[in-house]
């Protein structure tokens, strides 16, 4: 199975950022699901520090994700059984900004998200 790291790192290089303002958020070391988001400045080696405990402590991993130099972004957790929400709340972007009703544009996320898993025996 592939690491939290690994997908983390797959994402960022598909131009994904974890940095908003010079800040990472994530779910802390025993955050015991609160889901209670810290934002920090701290470096990719710190954040992979903690991701590597969580991970060994069976803990719901979870860091915000923006999309290269925009404020659109999403929420992933990766919880140990495998599964990986992805939650398109960030600014998030919308089919039609001009109707009463706003609908995600799940196309464009998925344009940008399926090509870090693309490859490596990831994908079925």
């Amino acid at each position: 199975m592939i690491s939290s790291a690994d997908i983390i790192n797959r994402l960022l290089k598909c131009n994904w950022t974890l940095n908003w303002y010079g800040k990472v958020s994530f779910l802390p070391l025993g955050d015991n699901d609160d889901y209670n988001w810290q934002s920090e400045e701290i470096d990719l080696e710190q954040l992979m520090d903690i991701i590597d405990k969580k991970e060994k402590q069976n803990e719901v991993i979870g860091v915000i994700l923006y999309w290269d130099k925009t404020s659109i972004g999403m929420q992933l957790l990766i919880w140990n059984s495998g599964k990986l929400p992805f939650i398109l709340t960030i600014n998030r972007k919308i089919l039609n900004d001009n109707t009463e009703i706003n609908v995600t544009d799940v196309n464009w996320y998925l344009e940008r998200i399926l090509p870090a898993f693309i490859g490596g025996n990831i994908l079925p």
